[in-house]
């Protein structure tokens, strides 16, 4: 699923700090990312821990490790690369019994994700895409005809929130 969004006044720098200070995803991209933090940093390449939370039929929670590595393609361009390392399941989440569920003894929702961000300065702005990824597990054919919509509906709206929240998060950073 690919997604765009065009963010008047913004530059390469101001997009580039907010999508890599990871320990503030938490509050930029609430509530789908629940737990943010920066684990290494090194040049371009960024370790980081997620706990992602989508609300549909159920609410679904996973903690989730990524290796990030950004390019700049000259002054007016830039790309990242994210990949998933580690995606565990949480049992009772925000309960006092949360857990994480031995990775693949799971539901399967969330077995990979995988997002390519792609920014382009230019027209007194900037133009931001992100593609994203995910692996989930196949749903049986008795519940297909309800729950597969359910799913191809979930990364529109993950790609929406996510787009909607970095403008709103850029177009807050002082020029």
């Amino acid at each position: 699923m690919v997604g765009a969004a065009f963010i008047p006044g913004a530059s390469i720098p101001q997009i580039l700090t907010v999508l890599q200070d990871y320990d503030n995803h938490k509050n930029v991209y609430k509530p789908d990312v629940r737990q943010s933090k920066l684990l290494e940093h090194s040049g371009t390449q960024f370790k980081i821990y997620l706990q992602l939370q989508r609300k549909l039929l159920v609410t679904v929670v996973v903690d989730a490790n990524f290796d990030v590595q950004y390019t700049l393609l000259g002054t007016t361009r830039a790309t990242s690369k994210t990949y998933s390392t580690r995606i565990a399941e949480v049992a009772n989440p925000g309960k006092a019994d949360q857990h994480e569920l031995p990775v693949g003894s799971d539901h399967g929702y969330l077995w990979r994700l995988y997002s390519y961000w792609r920014i382009e300065e230019k027209d007194a702005g900037a133009y931001i895409e992100v593609e994203s990824v995910g692996l989930s597990r196949s749903v049986p054919w008795v519940l297909a005809w309800l729950v597969n919509p359910l799913l191809e509906s979930i990364p529109r709206g993950v790609l929406s929130d996510l787009l909607v929240a970095t403008r709103r998060a850029v177009r807050r950073w002082p020029t």
